[in-house]
């Protein structure tokens, strides 16, 4: 299936890309240090560093390579999907004339089809990249969160001026959810807590006053510490809030009862509530976890306006009894249909 497809070439594209284009720097923080130095190593720099540490090289290629890749990617981004639309329109006009106006349709001919598959795989590994530059390796250079942000806000101009100019509108799809690229954008979050305490611990010199024995119970809790912190927050925080969850809930009830005319459950309606036929009369209808559970509360909602009665109903906090006034229907003629609450 697309989603077996996307998932598996996603893998592949962020494993090669994440080789590519971390291996220097993992080189530069955690083993240029402990290598035997060149003979002509001036003023005793440690390892293949070429400086006092290795930090001011790694934040000096990361700068480098990273402001390239941000630069490089956004005009590249836009320039090569530009030509080739200039190459077909020029290939699908050749010979045409140009004195007559072309129609809105012919137009959207000559634009680029839209691969949804391929320029979402694209677009997604383009910024896990990126978040791993900015992520992974901040302590080296912080500034890189503020050009990610730079860098994605104009990108997001670029890549909608793209979808409406060069390419033809793609057919909406639904989707579940984004994919394997969440399990891949977790395992780079959780890489960067791993990360980013080694190079405080061992790459950088702040700590050299400890004992490597101190420096590895500092890596240690670091980890677990911020790892921690980060199980936490992933979960009190819902992934979809409460009232989205209660909409589709509400949805998924009205489509049952409109659509699929799925029939009310006698039994779940008798336990709800009763109904008294006189004016007037108050009757106690009791309603378990109304306010908890949205699917029954919708459901008894709807029943209150069964069998030409109208009922006038007050919903209670949780657990609470209902307190609901019964009233005769006015006549109806034939043909006739009253819908609604009072």
């Amino acid at each position: 299936t697309d989603t077996m497809y996307e998932d598996a070439f996603s893998t592949k594209i962020f494993v090669f890309q994440f080789l590519n284009s971390y291996a220097s720097f993992f080189f530069l923080a955690f083993v240029a240090a402990y290598l035997t130095p060149p003979s002509d190593n001036p003023n005793g720099y440690p390892g293949q560093c070429g400086a006092e540490t290795c930090m001011q090289p790694l934040a000096i290629n990361l700068g480098i390579i990273y402001g390239m890749r941000l630069t490089f990617t956004n005009f590249l981004d836009i320039f090569v999907p530009y030509v080739m639309y200039l190459l077909k329109k020029r290939e699908e006009t050749k010979g045409v004339s140009t004195d007559k106006p072309m129609s809105r349709p012919e137009e959207e001919v000559l634009l680029m089809p839209y691969d949804p598959i391929l320029e979402n795989i694209n677009d997604y590994a383009d910024t896990a990249v990126q978040y791993g530059f900015t992520m992974m390796f901040i302590t080296a250079l912080p500034c890189a969160t503020f050009f990610s942000f730079v860098s994605n806000y104009f990108r997001t101009k670029f890549t909608l001026w793209k979808r409406i100019h060069l390419y033809q509108r793609p057919v909406p799809t639904a989707a579940q959810d984004i994919g394997t690229w969440l399990s891949i954008f977790q395992l780079i979050t959780v890489a960067a807590v791993i990360t980013n305490a080694g190079l405080i611990c061992f790459t950088m010199d702040v700590l050299d006053k400890y004992s490597l024995y101190v420096r590895l119970w500092i890596f240690v809790g670091f980890q677990w510490v911020l790892l921690s912190l980060q199980f936490m927050a992933e979960y009190l925080i819902p992934d979809e809030p409460w009232e989205v969850t209660v909409q589709k809930q509400r949805q998924d009830f009205i489509v049952s009862k409109v659509l699929d005319k799925v029939p009310d459950e006698d039994e779940e309606s008798d336990e709800a509530i009763s109904t008294a036929p006189a004016r007037g009369r108050s009757v106690k209808a009791a309603l378990v976890n109304a306010a908890a559970d949205s699917e029954n509360a919708a459901r008894m909602c709807c029943r209150l306006k069964l069998k030409g009665q109208q009922k006038k109903m007050t919903y209670p906090d949780d657990n609470e009894d209902v307190e609901v006034q019964v009233y005769p229907a006015p006549p109806v003629t034939p043909g006739q249909v009253k819908f609604g609450f009072v």
